[in-house]
């Protein structure tokens, strides 16, 4: 301690500080109190000073900022004790007056207890909750005068030796500046009715005392250059100061504007396809948008693609949240690529080149249902692989785990993208050997690109074609017999009978007029119409003839007659011809019964010793023949390597077929439907393929 003389004392001229006769001691360099810190009503003791005699009452005074305070401390040498009413906590200069003269020395008024005042790092160290808070103006009677906004963050201090009974005397510093806290009315201004300006507020940071080793306070306002300095104390003993960093932007608005970064990226690409590639079709259904993971040797949704990719967008949306919040969050500079970076998506884009490899290698897979599906990724052919499913769940996982680690790090304090650690790397690349060692192993699946029947129509189809396809009928001697019946008829002066005489001229000129089959139909019933024309004309003659006074002759109303009898016959013979001509057809088609089926098929890898499905029953060997009599399929065309074809042959011939195979073959063809075939090889692995009967517009299933 220093021993030195108050301004106050001088100015009164010594006469307060000097006792007569005496000057300033010499020895003030010496450590005059002993505790330096002593709480409100606490004692402490003069050290190494001449203990004055009993007679002599010593006293002290105490000084604030050169300020004397109200109350001295008592003096019991060599102890003296501090006023029990409360002070300000901080530094005092003390002035004990002794006999031989005056003594100065300082200490510090402390809370009670014997904790120190300290303040923990902030957790979490930065924030991007800011709220906008309305203040009251000072003179709201003022012309003019209105709230004012302000941009605050809400702190909890944590850390020891906070004083909880008088909260006045804790001290809070922010950025170097004593802040003037109010520790009375935390409750009722710290309000979500202060976002509104209805709820305007006084002007100040509010605190609340929580315990003494938590502060709350509110309405701290943002400096411009977002960081918070605090620090922690009582009178003037302060804290370790701790950074509390405000950013406007938080991990979600970051993560969120990555993810537009990303969706960007990636629909810059499917406005390419859409611009560049045209519609690609499948079992009838278009397929654009999901061109980018179709494998079109099979048709199936690819794996290894769907790992390259996913990885490639986790790749571009981490970088875009670490670029965004090193360039606009923390105002840094373009960060570098993180070195596993490259890594991970070299382990996705060597599994898609290694999967054409060995697909080019060893053959494709199976191709399965008939359209794509998200069990491509996991199945080959339509069998569940264990090696596209340990590397479908780590794919997921993997990237799962390596976005939210990212994300982990808000874009306030994020610097680099944490690298993948080497044991999940290590992991990732044994995941796609596993996968590329499951391809090598597994056999090649079938790929069914057409399948077409032959005949294409159905058994009741086939039936109806035969049953109209009748020849045209002879009509010519039924014509020329009835126009020499016509020809020996006289004219007649009486309308009816001469229209009865014009209708059978008409029926013979109808008959002339038939060329087709339809034609056939179409006379029929137009010689109904002309005998019923032709008899009321008769008859309307033979009443003219009846009638008083006669309107038609004799000779008129038999020609009438005559007439309607010539076209009845000639009816009968022109049904007569067209029954004659119609019998050989109908013995045809009651004779026909269900024709033979061949069902070719052609693709890759189709094993002939596999089983075959149509509309999910089993066409069994025994309902198939082939040109050697065996039942077995012919094998049009053999594929190098193992027992798969390009082209099989499915011959099945009802006359052989016993009563269970033939209702079945029956089900499939008797009636137009529309099935699903299947060939399934030895492994498991199958391939499917629609067919109609009739047969639909002919596109291949596969390409």
């Amino acid at each position: 301690m220093s021993t030195r003389l108050p301004v106050s004392c001088l100015i009164a001229g010594f006469c307060v500080c000097f006792w007569p006769g005496n000057l300033w001691p010499a020895d003030t360099n010496l450590e005059l109190f002993s505790p330096s810190a002593v709480p409100i009503g606490g004692v402490f003791k003069i050290n190494n000073v001449p203990t004055p005699p009993t007679s002599f009452k010593p006293t002290a005074r105490m000084y604030r900022n050169g300020t004397k305070t109200d109350k001295d401390p008592t003096v019991d040498f060599p102890s003296i004790t501090l006023p029990p009413d409360h002070i300000e906590l901080g530094n005092y200069q003390v002035i004990v007056q002794l006999d031989k003269g005056s003594y100065t020395g300082e200490i510090r008024v402390r809370p009670p207890g014997t904790a120190e005042i300290t303040l923990n790092k902030f957790d979490p160290d930065q924030t991007n909750a800011v709220d906008t808070i309305w203040i009251k103006p000072d003179d709201p009677a003022k012309p003019g005068a209105h709230a004012t906004s302000l941009r605050v963050v809400n702190l909890t201090l944590r850390g020891t030796g906070f004083i909880q009974d008088t909260p006045q005397d804790n001290t809070i510093w922010i950025n170097e500046v004593r802040q003037d806290i109010h520790w009375d009315d935390y409750a009722k201004v710290c309000t979500p009715e202060a976002l509104n300006v209805e709820g305007a507020v006084p002007w100040g940071i509010r605190g609340q005392v929580v315990s003494s080793e938590e502060i709350k306070l509110c309405h701290v306002p943002v400096p411009e250059n977002r960081v918070i300095e605090v620090r922690a104390g009582y009178g003037d003993k302060k804290s370790d100061a701790q950074t509390f960093t405000v950013y406007w932007l938080g991990t979600a608005k970051v993560a969120l504007m990555a993810f537009a970064i990303t969706a960007v990226l990636a629909g810059l690409i499917f406005l390419l396809i859409s611009i560049g590639k045209p519609t690609y079709q499948i079992a009838g259904e278009n397929y654009k948008w999901s061109l980018l993971f179709l494998d079109q040797q099979t048709d199936t949704y690819s794996l290894s693609k769907f790992q390259f990719y996913l990885w490639t967008l986790a790749a571009i949306f981490t970088y875009a949240y670490l670029y965004i919040s090193k360039v606009f969050v923390q105002g840094g500079y373009w960060p570098d690529i993180p070195g596993t970076l490259p890594g991970i998506v070299g382990i996705g884009a060597g599994t898609a080149i290694g999967s054409q490899v060995v697909t080019a290698a060893n053959g494709a897979k199976g191709s399965g249902p008939e359209k794509p599906g998200f069990l491509d990724f996991i199945t080959s052919g339509g069998a569940v692989a264990a090696d596209r499913i340990q590397m479908f769940l780590w794919t997921l996982f993997g990237v799962g785990a390596f976005c939210l680690g990212v994300l982990q790090k808000s874009p306030g304090t994020i610097t680099a993208i944490q690298p993948v650690p080497d044991g999940m790397m290590y992991m990732m690349g044994l995941s796609s050997v596993g996968y590329l060692g499951g391809k090598m192993a597994r056999k090649p699946g079938p790929v069914i690109t057409e399948l077409t029947v032959t005949p294409g129509q159905s058994d009741q189809a086939l039936a109806q074609a035969a049953s109209a396809a009748i020849d045209l009928p002879d009509l010519g001697q039924a014509s020329v017999t009835a126009a020499s019946h016509l020809n020996s008829l006289p004219k007649a002066a009486n309308a009816n009978a001469q229209k009865a005489i014009d209708t059978l001229g008409g029926a013979i000129k109808a008959a002339g007029a038939v060329h087709t089959t339809s034609d056939v139909a179409t006379l029929l019933t137009s010689l109904s119409g002309f005998r019923r024309d032709c008899e009321a004309a008769a008859a309307a003659a033979a009443a003219d003839f009846a009638a008083t006074p006669a309107k038609a002759t004799s000779q008129e109303a038999a020609a009438a007659q005559q007439a309607a009898a010539f076209l009845q016959d000639f009816s009968s013979d022109v049904t007569q011809a067209i029954a004659a001509a119609a019998i050989p057809a109908m013995d045809s088609a009651a004779s026909s019964g269900s024709v033979a089926r061949v069902i070719e098929m052609r693709g890759s890898n189709l094993a002939f010793d596999g089983t075959f499905e149509i509309g999910n029953a089993d066409l069994p060997f025994r309902m198939l023949i082939n040109q050697d009599g065996q039942n077995l399929p012919d094998v049009i065309a053999r594929q190098d390597g193992g027992n798969f074809a390009t082209i099989l042959r499915f011959t099945i011939d009802p006359a052989r077929l016993e009563a269970t195979d033939l209702a079945q073959y029956q089900a499939w063809f008797g009636a137009d439907a529309k099935w699903l075939a299947s060939l399934t090889n030895p492994d498991g692995q199958k391939a499917d393929q629609s067919f109609s009967l009739p047969p639909a517009t002919v596109t291949p299933q596969k390409s």
